[in-house]
């Protein structure tokens, strides 16, 4: 799909503000959907959300929230689906957040390589 030229150009001033390139902008994006796929693959599974859950979602928040934006509320049949993603994403969300947190207490990084030599420095054997 393309964007309108107006869209385009604000997002060619944008991206050259921020200093990057199209090929940088594409690796950023390739990685953020590995991680993505990699972390539904690993908690998806673990991940669900009972008929309960749902309609305690529905009726505590989902509902709330439209009512509070003056729009309809729909049958809970019409967005079971939609809430079932959702309650599913934030499981996903919080046990990759977990993961996260308790693989960086058990790593530890060395540096190994040493910054190199300012032009003009002389090396140290």
């Amino acid at each position: 799909m393309k964007r309108s030229s107006a869209a385009s150009r604000l997002f060619q001033t944008r991206q050259s503000q921020a200093g990057l390139t199209s090929a940088a902008i594409d690796r950023q994006l390739r990685h953020e959907l590995f991680v993505s796929r990699y972390l539904d693959y690993k908690f998806r599974p673990a991940a669900q959300a009972d008929n309960e859950t749902i309609e305690k979602y529905y009726n505590e928040q989902f509902a709330a929230q439209m009512k509070a934006q003056g729009q309809p509320v729909p049958p809970l049949d019409a967005v079971r689906a939609q809430i079932r993603e959702l309650l599913v994403q934030q499981q996903i969300s919080a046990r990759a957040t977990q993961w996260l947190g308790e693989s960086r207490s058990r790593l530890k990084v060395e540096i190994l390589l040493q910054a190199p030599a300012s032009p003009g420095a002389r090396s140290q054997p």
